[in-house]
């Protein structure tokens, strides 16, 4: 056979075998398409699809601030494997939008655009989506505002690695903006997670477990892998908190060493915002003080809940114990509930000792909530020695009947003649000087 006819031979098998290929391997590959739907401070939103696999979903790769392959560009990478009915009909499947949150990175007020692409599932071209690129500008908004967050330090380095922070999660900000949040306690140096039984998952904060959810649980990279069984008695232990925040928010000064996480108050913070003090008082006398406070933190107070102890040493006996109080470590108990943002009073109602005249009386009291201590480094305050008061004795005994039913130790009365010269009394309030409030 010539050359010539080995040719037409070749050319006729391998058409035949091509009519016999699959369409799909037969046509050339074809690049990914979609539509960039909209971009906001909330998320970045659209669809891809491949029709080389037009029902297998794709990944979807979002740039910020300049297109693909331009360096220093912020990219996410996200799988557009969101259900949409309106797909469907539309291009034939159905599991193809994406829905990506927009990285803390980019909320630092400068404008930027949003590219797109749709990544080639067999390593092809990766398009850019029509609609890109949209511009946005966004910041750290209402959740860096006083009152909506604290600040709360990431100690070092290593524990930003241990918490799986990632630098897409930092914001960098003005010095104002930090400035004008409180400090918080540091946070742990690594996450510790933990089963609540029926309850799902949580997280150890200081002396508080705080529900986690599973979006959370993605978005804060954890794994349930890491989650540890403790028992109810364990858990019982610990107050228990609000939610942990859905996604991380980070902030930091440019060129300052700091990162700060963006987080809700401590479960437990009293701040002391009134309180009287008797100026005079008398062996023998009954005198109120009254203390207000308000409930900075991020739980409410039940009735009943939140207590008034002896400190220095926490349990004393107190000289100053009235018939009126729980016991003499424990004077009262805030009776209404009190929510977050809201203030409530007590009164506390003291017995003057028959001591002698000019006798100075130094007493200090904590706040405790169903036995936990609000002092504790994880909560708010105050501080066990920021409630503290003292009182100058001075004067004849008050009425006819001097017994102290409370049963409480007190010093005796040095017995002074009724011609004595009454020095006046002094209280001396060192109240509410020790809020814990810092600023960076």
């Amino acid at each position: 056979m010539t050359a010539s006819a080995w040719a037409k031979w070749l050319l006729v098998l391998g058409s035949a075998a091509v009519s016999y290929m699959p369409a799909s391997i037969v046509r050339a590959q074809q690049a990914p398409r979609g539509y960039l739907d909209g971009a906001d401070c909330t998320s970045v939103r659209g669809w891809t699809q491949d029709l080389d696999v037009p029902d297998a979903p794709i990944d979807v790769h979002i740039y910020f601030g300049a297109p693909a392959g331009t360096p220093g560009a912020i990219v996410v990478v996200a799988h557009a494997d969101v259900h949409r009915d309106d797909l469907c009909a539309a291009i034939g499947s159905c599991a193809h939008g994406f829905i990506v949150p927009v990285p803390t990175v980019v909320r630092d007020g400068v404008a930027r655009g949003t590219y797109a692409y749709g990544i080639d599932a067999m390593g092809g071209t990766n398009p850019l989506l029509a609609g890109s690129p949209i511009e946005i500008r966004c910041d750290l908004g209402a959740v860096a505002a006083p009152g909506a967050s604290i600040k709360r330090k990431v100690p070092d380095t290593t524990a930003f690695a241990a918490w799986r922070f990632a630098t897409t999660d930092v914001a960098m900000v003005p010095t104002t903006l930090l400035s004008g949040l409180t400090l918080g306690p540091a946070l742990g140096t690594a996450p510790v997670l933990v089963s609540q039984g029926g309850a799902g998952v949580g997280i150890i904060d200081g002396t508080t477990v705080r529900p986690i959810s599973a979006a959370a649980m993605t978005a804060w990279r954890f794994s349930t892998s890491e989650v540890q069984p403790r028992t109810a008695a364990e858990l019982g232990e610990y107050v228990v908190g609000v939610a942990w925040r859905e996604s991380p928010v980070l902030a930091q000064v440019s060129g300052a060493p700091e990162i700060y996480a963006l987080d809700d108050p401590p479960a437990l913070w009293a701040e002391i915002v009134e309180h009287t003090v008797p100026a005079r008082a008398r062996p023998g006398e009954t005198v109120d003080a009254s203390i207000t406070f308000e409930n900075r933190g991020s739980i409410a107070w039940d009735a009943g809940a939140v207590r008034l102890v002896t400190t220095e040493p926490v349990g004393r006996e107190s000289a100053v114990c009235d018939p009126s109080w729980t016991s003499c470590a424990e004077p009262f108990a805030l009776e209404p509930a009190v929510a977050p943002g809201a203030r409530a009073a007590g009164v506390l109602r003291m017995r003057i000792p028959l001591v002698g005249d000019g006798t100075d009386l130094r007493e200090c009291f904590g706040v405790r909530y169903r036995g936990h201590s609000f002092a504790d480094a994880s909560q708010g305050g105050p501080a066990d020695d920021a409630l503290c008061f003292m009182i100058r004795v001075s004067g004849e005994p008050a009425g006819d009947d001097l017994a102290v039913s409370s049963g409480c130790a007190v010093r005796p009365w040095g017995g002074r003649t009724s011609s004595a010269i009454v020095v006046g009394a002094v209280a001396v309030a060192l109240f509410g000087a020790r809020r814990r409030k810092r600023r960076a």
